[in-house]
């Protein structure tokens, strides 16, 4: 049956009222992956007019949400769209200095190699990665920290930082906010420092220091020592 003309501008006037009012859909917000040389990399992260500046030798592997100059030497990447910042680096010795605060999180897998992150005012999650005297540096956001099977530290700066550690004699110095610490096997120490922190040891004696704040320290199955601690078995 044909539609009369009245009958059509009606039938156009709803659906036209249909897409005003329907609930628009976001489009879900995507993260910048950044790849590490090969040989090793000293990348510096900066911001400028909106964009993550990324200066530093990188892999050949093409970085996620950036444009990657000709010579692997620098990425620009666009922030507005994007709720995270990842960096993997490569299996030699590398260097992650966040030089500026990010306006979203900075996820780093350091890898194998001696390696280095150093973070600032957002919060930073490291990956210490499988080698010895690998260092994770926080800044000021709440910071986790994940070390590897080797000798590595965990420094954290003000904000509520978490430090968990595996094999190895390994450190952690929560700083200012209220830390978390849970220590793994090997002979490790925890520094709680500011705040009101729990400080948890692991299956080898541990050395656990609350400092100043309301500390909550177990010593574990290890039997480490606690130090400065206001609360908890005291072991």
């Amino acid at each position: 049956m044909p539609i009369r003309p009245g009958r059509r501008l009606l039938f156009l006037s709803l659906a036209l009222l249909a897409l005003l009012v329907a609930p628009s859909v976001a489009t879900p917000a995507g993260g910048i992956s950044i790849y590490g040389a090969p040989g090793g990399s000293n990348l510096t992260l900066t911001t400028k007019g909106g964009n993550l500046v990324v200066e530093g030798q990188m892999a050949e592997t093409h970085p996620k949400g950036c444009h990657l100059s000709q010579d692997l030497s620098r990425a620009v990447c666009k922030l507005a769209s994007a709720d995270r910042i990842e960096l993997t680096m490569g299996s030699a010795a590398d260097t992650v200095d966040v030089a500026g605060p990010m306006p979203t999180p900075v996820t780093a897998y350091l890898g194998p190699g001696s390696d280095k992150m150093i973070g600032n005012a957002e919060s930073d999650t490291c990956y210490s990665g499988g080698s010895r005297r690998n260092r994770c540096i926080g800044g000021g956001g709440n910071d986790v920290c994940i070390t590897g099977e080797e000798n590595s530290d965990c420094v954290g700066d003000a904000g509520n930082d978490y430090c968990e550690t595996n094999d190895g004699s390994d450190g952690c110095w929560g700083g200012a906010g209220n830390d978390v610490c849970k220590m793994g096997p090997g002979q490790d120490g925890c520094h709680g420092e500011g705040g009101n922190d729990r400080l948890y040891g692991g299956s080898d004696p541990d050395q656990l220091y609350g400092g100043a704040g309301f500390d909550y320290c177990d010593g574990g199955p290890g039997r480490g020592q606690s130090h400065e601690c206001d609360t908890g078995p005291g072991r």
